[in-house]
């Protein structure tokens, strides 16, 4: 399955208040045991943008899109360099 936000609005405004809602939605499915997958490639570039809302049949731009579902099998965390190997001061 996947979770799409539409916006009435594709301003700056919409797209925090998407990126809001697609956190508290991400917070709640974690609690129940779910998880999400963005596919940010789906909503900002702009012909698989356009695809989408053709296959949604929908009139305004989605902001936001992710694959939602349970795993049968949940992956780690891939290690991460540490804030004094990737930050120049």
């Amino acid at each position: 399955p996947v979770f799409v936000v539409i916006s009435a609005a594709d301003e700056k405004i919409n797209h925090i208040k998407s990126g809001q809602l697609f956190e508290r939605i991400w917070l709640m499915a974690e609690r129940h045991g779910m998880s999400m997958a963005p596919l940010a490639a789906a909503v900002q570039a702009n012909d698989y943008s356009k695809k989408l809302q053709e296959v949604l049949a929908v009139k305004n731009r989605p902001l936001v899109f992710s694959r939602l579902g349970y795993c049968e099998k949940k992956s780690h965390h891939s290690p991460r360099l540490g804030v004094k190997d990737t930050l120049l001061v």
